[in-house]
């Protein structure tokens, strides 16, 4: 997510670049006295769900809680989030648009909570459960465990009891749990040497960095919510990677991935489209290196390998306004926005060199920004980036047209 489908596989990327109709309700029709008669089908009343727990505890939070995931009710699902904890109270209010957003969008969702652990009279922890079900891609049942603090009548979720390491001179700070130490000192590291990297050398001026560390893809997929992911980054919400499925020594390279995306958001004010997002983390993600000695540099050897071994197995590459009506929702043809954007990154950077394409972004970042994750505004976006493609680089038919035939001749 990113971004931004946002379903980052990244073993999966490595190993495929190298070698994140609907039913319609039935008539019934009944034949009564010697006539057919056509009665529509009565539509099923929504179960009301009755608060039954005494006001002011931990139940009473997690049935209004249900209830306001049920009815859709952003505003009743806020009011049980911990708004002084400013980065997870704006994660959770994304993580609710995302649930009306795929429930418009065929899923059914539904939360569960159990578990809960009361520690005093203000604190305890409960096991968030999201269940998750859709026609493409199945049911699945993700868990986080959240911290709970009381507020007055109610009790509120606080996100996962995380503890922290800090590198205040470049504003990143990494939460984690008790046995991720390793993973966050390795994490703080890398991610420390990434941004200072990336701002020397793309005149990037990082906005403060979160990174929260998770054991797991389905407590880091339950935060969000999707069906599966690793790696996650929005504008205005914290960077999530689990380790469940990436060996510390790995971390380099998520870190590569997922901290372009940071940078491109800010760079273009989140004016760029997934093709573009996708395309030049992963571009990145295989050019930038760490030495033998320790330090970071640029390997186009990498990318030409990825490149060659893509188009190896395809033998396509996608136009730009192919990859702008990609349903992110679909997993499978979501795959081609990180492997043809990456192609289409490389060769820009290549042929017209590394100052052309910031000035691209340059000129997205004169857009407004919308206060939405990428996926919720992707019309706006594509738009926006063939205005600022078209007018750095030319015609974007043309320019389709020059890198299918770098990449296929």
């Amino acid at each position: 997510m990113k971004k931004h489908t946002l379903i980052l596989m990244f073993f999966l990327l490595g190993s495929l670049l190298i070698g994140c109709s609907t039913k319609t309700n039935t008539e019934i029709k009944k034949e009564v006295s010697e006539k057919k008669v056509v009665n529509k089908e009565i539509p099923k009343k929504e179960v009301e769900i009755v608060i039954k727990a005494q006001k002011g505890t931990p139940e009473w939070t997690f049935e209004n809680l249900v209830k306001a995931v049920e009815e859709n009710n952003q505003t009743d699902f806020m009011k049980f989030q911990n708004m002084k904890n400013e980065v997870f109270f704006k994660e959770q209010q994304r993580w609710i648009d995302e649930v009306i957003y795929k429930k418009d969008h065929g899923f059914k969702i539904s939360i569960s909570f159990n578990s809960f652990q009361q520690e005093n009279d203000s604190k305890g922890t409960v096991v968030f459960s999201v269940q998750m079900d859709d026609q493409i891609n199945g049911s699945k049942t993700n868990a986080v465990t959240y911290e709970c603090i009381k507020d007055g009548d109610a009790w509120l979720l606080n996100d996962v009891p995380f503890k922290t390491i800090s590198d205040k001179s470049n504003n990143i700070t990494v939460y984690y749990t008790g046995n991720q130490t390793e993973a966050a000192e390795t994490m703080l590291t890398d991610a420390k040497d990434i941004v200072v990297f990336y701002s020397d050398n793309f005149h990037w001026k990082p906005n403060p960095i979160s990174i929260k560390i998770y054991s797991s893809d389905d407590e880091a997929s339950a935060t969000v919510p999707f069906m599966q992911l690793s790696g996650w980054n929005e504008t205005g919400e914290s960077l999530k990677i689990s380790t469940e499925q990436q060996p510390i020594s790995s971390v380099f390279s998520i870190l590569a991935h997922e901290l372009t995306h940071k940078m491109l958001s800010d760079l273009s004010n989140d004016n760029a489209s997934l093709y573009l997002q996708e395309g030049f983390a992963t571009y990145l993600q295989n050019r930038v290196q760490r030495d033998k000695a320790g330090a970071i540099h640029f390997d186009q050897t990498v990318v030409e390998e990825k490149a060659k071994k893509a188009i190896e197995i395809s033998k396509s590459v996608l136009s730009i306004e192919e990859l702008g009506k990609i349903d992110y929702l679909d997993v499978e043809a979501a795959f081609s926005l990180y492997r043809d954007g990456s192609l289409i990154s490389n060769y820009l950077v290549l042929t017209y060199g590394l100052d052309k394409y910031l000035e691209m972004l340059n000129y997205l970042s004169k857009f407004d920004y919308i206060d939405k994750r990428s996926e919720h505004k992707l019309d706006i976006l594509n738009k926006r980036t063939v205005e600022a493609l078209e007018k750095i680089y030319g015609s974007t038919k043309e320019l389709s047209a020059a890198y299918k035939d770098f990449y296929l001749k």
